[in-house]
């Protein structure tokens, strides 16, 4: 058996690898399939209803009619009579259910779902391993191998090896892989609601200038002929006219530095000369609390936005407080009304509500901008000239 473990290893190998590189779990499929001797094979995802057909998550062919076909089929009208679904509350996770036209003391040689649907594709048995059962969504990973018709039943040792030696390893790759899926989701729509702002806006990683995201108005500035900054080899950089300057690299090198010191100038911002004669201005902003509270081992994250025309407050800065840091228009006044040095008592009277409401909004924003106390906050939003205060 010394080709199936190697070939099974190999599955494992990049049903892990495919964690972080997607285009490895198909791979991963088709080296199962190998060692069990070229069957074809289904992974699927199933909700436990019988009258629901199961997701096709991946499938290899290595002989017998396509797949299309006989997942078509079995989806579109067969499902419901599969014997396999009606034993599958019996079967404990990591066991194989089987079933073979050579056994004449099988019922489902002679019933219907065979003679009328597995006959015609040419499945003469198969063997289904209980993957996983997720009782948190009620989700179950099933992975069939199909004995087409002519050829010789299941190896019941390899079978039994790869349930208790790689079954563990499948299953946990599968729930590792559906919570990764999830979180992408997550971060994807998190990341989506930065297009909200006008304003290009990228996340940087790391000690450089990697661009890990970039918003609607950050792609439309860097296709414009008239871009002052451009993405070279996926790191952000001036564009040609800013970059001939020795003064504006130096200036860039410190917005872009680690260097803790130099975060108030990197609040500041760096101006740019426009091709108009005009000027703009970039800041690098402080991260909201969930990122800022990433791990010592992950590469630091920033954030850079552009003002094309300069500060023009106070829209875009609301538009960045309310998109980053997630301030609701009544923050954003009480934010405002902070930097005119008003009390609290004063800004309670200003908006006609209860001094406790406006220290309950107080609180919010040091908690959004991850402040310590209301002068770090007020300090934070002049630096970074949110209401255009010089």
């Amino acid at each position: 058996m010394s080709d199936f473990h190697a070939a099974m290893s190999l599955a494992i190998h990049q049903l892990y690898e495919a964690l972080l590189d997607p285009a490895a779990f198909q791979p991963a499929i088709e080296a199962m399939s190998h060692a069990m001797g070229g069957r074809r094979v289904m992974l699927l995802n199933w909700n436990g209803v019988v009258s629901n057909a199961p997701d096709l998550v991946s499938t290899f062919a290595a002989n017998g009619p396509s797949f299309d076909s006989f997942f078509e089929q079995y989806n579109s009208h067969y499902h419901p009579d599969d014997p396999a679904k009606h034993s599958w509350p019996a079967i404990a996770e990591n066991d194989w259910l089987q079933y073979d036209g050579d056994q004449p003391s099988s019922d489902w040689s002679h019933s219907a779902f065979y003679q009328d649907f597995a006959r015609g594709q040419q499945v003469h048995g198969w063997a289904v391993l209980k993957v996983a059962e997720n009782r948190m969504n009620q989700q179950h990973w099933a992975l069939t191998f199909i004995r087409d018709t002519g050829t010789a039943a299941l190896d019941q040792q390899r079978l039994n090896a790869f349930a208790h030696q790689y079954g563990p390893h499948l299953r946990r790759s599968l729930l590792l892989r559906t919570q990764l899926t999830d979180l992408r989701v997550l971060v994807d729509a998190g990341l989506t609601a930065l297009n909200a702002c006008s304003l290009p806006l990228w996340l940087l990683e790391g000690r450089g200038a990697k661009i890990r995201f970039a918003n609607e108005a950050a792609l439309a500035h860097l296709r414009s002929p008239a871009r002052l900054l451009q993405d070279r080899g996926g790191q952000l950089w001036l564009g040609p006219g800013a970059g001939r300057m020795a003064s504006v690299q130096q200036r860039w090198q410190a917005l872009m530095a680690s260097d803790p010191s130099l975060i108030p100038r990197q609040a500041d911002g760096l101006r740019l000369p426009t091709p108009e004669g005009g000027v703009a201005v970039l800041q690098c902003f402080p991260m909201p609390p969930a990122v800022t509270a990433l791990a010592m081992w992950q590469r630091p994250i920033r954030m850079v936005v552009l003002h094309p025309g300069g500060f023009s407050p106070p829209d875009s800065g609301m538009r960045i407080l309310k998109t980053v840091y997630g301030f609701t228009s009544a923050e954003c006044r009480v934010a405002g009304l902070l930097l005119q040095d008003l009390t609290i008592a004063e800004i309670a009277e200003r908006c006609k509500v209860q001094v406790g409401t406006v220290r309950y909004q107080v609180k919010s924003l040091l908690q959004k901008t991850s402040c310590r106390r209301q002068t770090e906050l007020v300090s934070l939003l002049f630096r970074l000239h949110i209401f255009g205060v010089s």
